[in-house]
């Protein structure tokens, strides 16, 4: 049975040593379980650097980042395409997936490439499409899925998050 932790950057604010945190993601995965991180915000990379996630989450799983922060993680700017900086994801972490917003989503890594493009949809609020996306990804992922078709579960429930007004719709 495989455990699955997801982190994200902001759990290393405050007094929080981005190494201790390291170790444990690295026992964790020696241990067999699925460490999944997500950047957290690109201000955030901005504001602190990316050395302590690099540092807290080397060893992880899987990487979730949207366009903004995967370019503040791997330092390729605007003239490089998202393939690009999901390649360069995929080089540090075993699997990576990037997100585009409205243009979609793109995955690499030990289940192969993917991409899916994006359905229009009415969007009536943003909030939380990402978080939203994450777990349907990782609903889908840890059930054994492709990487084409977790994307597709993640996008799916993304567009049911954006089609509800407010961050925790009843």
């Amino acid at each position: 049975m495989c455990s699955t932790d997801l982190a994200t950057g902001h759990g290393l604010a405050g007094d929080t040593d981005p190494a201790a945190f390291g170790r444990l993601v690295a026992r964790a995965r020696a241990a067999g379980a699925l460490v999944v991180a997500a950047t957290g915000s690109a201000g955030w990379l901005a504001d602190r650097g990316t050395a302590p996630f690099e540092t807290a989450f080397g060893a992880a799983s899987l990487v979730f980042a949207n366009l903004a922060e995967g370019r503040a993680l791997t330092g390729l700017g605007p003239e490089h395409p998202p393939a690009d900086v999901l390649a360069a994801l995929a080089a540090r972490f075993p699997d990576a997936v990037l997100t585009l917003g409205a243009d979609g989503a793109l995955a690499a890594g030990t289940r192969g490439a993917a991409q899916i493009e994006p359905e229009r949809v009415d969007a009536l609020d943003p909030t939380g499409a990402g978080d939203a996306f994450a777990a349907g990804f990782l609903a889908a992922w840890v059930a054994g899925a492709s990487a084409q078709e977790a994307l597709g579960s993640g996008a799916a429930l993304a567009r049911r998050c954006i089609g509800r007004l407010g961050g925790r719709p009843e």
